[in-house]
């Protein structure tokens, strides 16, 4: 049997016990199974999310052992601390801890204490994020593609880094290192926020870079780190389907919403406004759509209502029912 007829062969063999992938590739594995698990939605969501990580710490680790490593900029977190110490005892022993040994070395008391404090599903991600994070700092091997340029080195950094992490973070996972911290921190003390927590600890790995490194480098760390920061809120977003927020002021409004929900298959909230200038009362209907839908609700809405109000706007987070599920607390 040839390569085609054993494709077509596997393809019509799901619904047997055993399921023949192409000869001479894979063998024969449990088609069944297989199948059974692609075609759960909630394994498949788990499955990209831990892809998002492999690639964005990959991306990250890309990042520091091409750009940053080779200019001497510090970043801030474990990264910045293993590439000080890599540096100190390259000074003193001849040879520098690898990065990567440094990262991993670090994150794994505090795996150990985040399961105490709150539970492993808590810390899961977190946990695969550094171990692959700290690998790919082992595996990618280091080159200084742009010299002596470290004003292009921390732009590219800062972008590479950023569109890593915002993957990292679409995956609900992170590197651990000081983002652990952080959510430790907020938890111990719950009236500091871990967006005035991060600045202040990156700012101290920093701090110590200028002592070893030299205020130059450490200066354009800081760029990248502001810069990374930007685009990962990008990248993070960017992995998610767009969704528009819909205010529609209407008095036909029940037609309206049955056209949603039967042809766009969404819901609706109706509101009861007060017209401030015709002093009226203003039946409002509130919708949420992907923005590829916008299109259509549009025509729905002046079709049976030209003379409807309209506003539409982006909506940055949507959760609930027919968009992303519930925040759920994980590290």
């Amino acid at each position: 049997m040839n390569y085609r007829a054993d494709r077509e062969a596997a393809a019509t063999d799901v619904r047997g016990r055993v399921y023949t992938l192409p000869r001479g590739m894979f063998g024969i594995i449990y088609g069944g199974r297989v199948m059974k698990f692609f075609k759960n939605t909630d394994k498949r969501k788990i499955l990209l999310e831990y892809f998002y990580i492999v690639i964005g710490t990959a991306i990250m680790a890309f990042s520091v052992n091409w750009f940053m490593d080779p200019s001497d900029m510090v970043p801030g977190g474990f990264t910045g601390i293993a590439l000080i110490i890599n540096r100190l005892t390259a000074q003193h022993f001849g040879t520098g801890i690898p990065m990567g040994c440094v990262t991993l070395v670090f994150n794994i008391p505090l795996v150990i204490l985040g399961v105490k404090i709150r539970g492993w599903n808590f810390i899961k991600r977190s946990f695969a994020g550094a171990v692959f994070y700290s690998l790919w700092l082992l595996v990618i091997p280091g080159r200084n593609p742009v010299g002596d340029d470290i004003v292009l080195a921390s732009v590219v950094s800062g972008v590479l880094t950023g569109v890593g992490l915002g993957l990292v973070l679409a995956g609900k996972g992170t590197t651990g290192g000081t983002d652990t911290v952080a959510a430790l921190i907020q938890k111990a003390r719950p009236h500091l926020s871990t967006a005035m927590i991060f600045p202040i600890l990156d700012g101290i790995v920093i701090a110590f870079g200028i002592g070893i490194l030299g205020v130059i480098p450490s200066f354009y760390a800081a760029i990248s780190v502001f810069i990374s920061g930007k685009v990962s809120d990008w990248a993070m977003t960017a992995t998610r389907d767009k969704v528009s927020e819909v205010f529609i002021v209407t008095e036909k409004y029940r037609e309206i919403a049955n056209e949603i929900i039967n042809t766009l298959d969404r819901g609706a909230t109706l509101l009861h406004g007060d017209g401030m200038y015709s002093g009226t009362k203003k039946p409002v209907l509130l919708c949420a759509v992907k923005k590829r839908q916008t299109m259509d609700l549009r025509d729905i809405v002046y079709e049976i209502d030209p003379g409807a109000f309209m506003i539409i706007s982006d909506a940055k987070d949507v959760r609930g029912e027919g968009f992303m599920a519930p925040m759920e607390e994980t590290l």
